[in-house]
């Protein structure tokens, strides 16, 4: 009787967190600028643009730029500094995001790597009530840690797979973010990269999101 107890628990517990999961897709663009400044840094620019579908409305903008220094051999420190747009509803969102990190490289072979990257953000979002923005920023600290695995087939194809957990400071888990993707390279530096990321968000004030996100990047290397 009481193993039967467990199991009604179990399955209840199962229903009610699917119950409190909400399934969301989206589609991103991304335009990225890698700039070479010496042997030791590189500065690298972006904007990414991203909209739900079902219905189809604006989700987020999201511009950054980020300075790496590679310090040993393997070793690399980036300071960087990112602008968000969040739109909650109808209402644009503001959010300053700069942020540093260490990232780690390790070959496994002449085609295969494994990355390591630690990251902080200190998140400045802008306070809002409803259908306004009022004054001030709230502040949120957000720890992330992703392992990223990348293999090269050949002078114009690359593969990377990652997984990336993100902590909220003030909230515990943010968020869960499985990446695929494939990049094909071109001449003079441009290439183009497809990828599908599966991201398992908190939600407050309980439950989750379960989003299917599809991203298209056109890269440029100078």
């Amino acid at each position: 009787m009481k193993n039967i107890l467990w199991v009604i628990v179990l399955i209840f517990n199962v229903l009610r967190t699917e119950a409190q999961t909400i399934q969301q897709q989206s589609y991103w663009f991304r335009l990225y600028a890698r700039v070479k400044l010496n042997d030791k840094w590189t500065g690298h620019f972006e904007t990414d643009y991203r909209r739900f579908t079902n219905p189809d409305r604006a989700w987020q903008s999201y511009s950054q730029a980020h300075f790496h220094c590679r310090f040993r051999e393997r070793w690399e420190a980036v300071l960087g500094l990112g602008y968000a747009v969040v739109w909650a509803g109808d209402l644009p969102v503001p959010e300053w995001r700069p942020y540093q990190d260490v990232q780690y490289f390790y070959p496994l072979s002449k085609n295969w790597q494994l990355a390591f990257r630690v990251r902080l953000e200190e998140r400045f979002i802008h306070n809002y009530f409803k259908t306004e923005l009022t004054d001030g920023f709230g502040f949120k600290l957000r720890p992330r840690f992703r392992a990223q695995l990348t293999k090269v087939f050949d002078a114009h194809w690359t593969a990377r797979l990652s997984e990336e957990y993100l902590y909220q400071i003030e909230e515990g888990f943010n968020q869960n973010q499985v990446w695929l993707s494939l990049e094909r390279s071109f001449k003079k530096g441009f290439s183009v990269d497809l990828g599908y990321l599966k991201a398992i968000v908190k939600r407050n004030p309980e439950g989750y999101f379960d989003r299917d996100n599809l991203r298209l990047s056109f890269i440029k290397r100078i």
